[in-house]
């Protein structure tokens, strides 16, 4: 799966949003902001942990 394939599917199933390593010709990672309130940044590793559970089961 490429970066933005992943990033695409992350917002798609959760709402959180990475950046795909591709746009900086660094195929392979992703970014991560916190341009968020506390709140929301707190809801995000819970929401990428359970969509990284569901990809790992496809």
């Amino acid at each position: 799966m490429s970066s933005t394939q992943f990033c695409t599917a992350l917002i798609e199933a959760t709402g959180v949003m990475f950046t795909p390593g591709s746009a900086f010709d660094m195929e392979g990672y992703i970014r991560i902001g916190f341009a968020n309130p506390l709140e929301v940044l707190q809801q995000g590793p819970t929401q990428v942990s359970g969509f990284l559970d569901n990809i790992g089961h496809r």
